[in-house]
C-alpha cells in the first residue's frame, strides 16, 4: 500500500486509516543492502527506515476554515446633497480558531511527522488581521458623501 506525500486529509482522514497505512509499511520486508549480485524486490522498506508505531485513536486530519463575517451599515441623508453612513463590521463572528500552516509541508497547521512526539499537534493559526480567519475582530467606520 503506497501513500503519496502529503496525503493527510486528502487520502487519509483519521487515525484508523493512518494506522492501516502504518501497518502496511511495517509489514514490508526490509530491502537488502546494495551490493554486487543483490536483487531488490519492491516494495520493501529501506534499510535505514524502521518500524513505525501506530498513532493514538480518534485523530482527525485536516480542518475546515470557518469565518463568519458580517457588515451592518446605515445611511442618513442630509438635504438633497449630503449623506452620512455609519458602518460596523465583525470578522470571525463566532471566534472559531482556524488552524492553518504556511507551507506545503504544514498546510493544515498540524505537525505531520508521525515519528515526532508532537505529531498532529497544532502549529499555527490562520490570520491575525482583519478578514483573515484570525481571532474575532471589529471594525467601525463613517463615510461622508457630498
Amino acid at each position: 500500500m503506497g501513500v503519496p506525500r502529503n496525503a493527510l486529509a486528502r487520502e487519509i482522514h483519521n487515525s484508523d486509516e493512518l494506522n492501516a497505512a502504518i501497518a502496511a509499511w511495517d509489514a514490508l520486508s526490509p530491502c537488502p543492502l546494495p551490493g554486487p549480485g543483490v536483487t531488490v524486490t519492491l516494495p520493501c522498506r529501506p534499510p535505514m527506515e524502521g518500524i513505525v508505531a501506530p498513532v493514538a485513536p480518534g485523530l482527525h486530519f485536516g480542518s475546515w476554515f470557518d469565518s463568519w463575517d458580517m457588515r451592518v451599515s446605515r445611511t442618513f441623508t442630509i438635504g438633497d446633497r449630503y449623506g452620512f453612513e455609519l458602518i460596523g463590521e465583525v470578522f470571525n463572528l463566532f471566534n472559531i480558531t482556524n488552524i492553518r500552516g504556511v507551507t506545503a509541508s504544514d498546510y493544515f497547521g498540524y505537525a505531520n511527522d508521525i515519528s515526532a512526539p508532537n505529531f498532529n499537534q497544532r502549529l499555527t493559526t490562520a490570520g491575525g488581521f482583519f478578514g483573515s480567519g484570525g481571532p474575532r475582530a471589529f471594525q467601525f467606520a463613517a463615510r461622508f458623501t457630498f
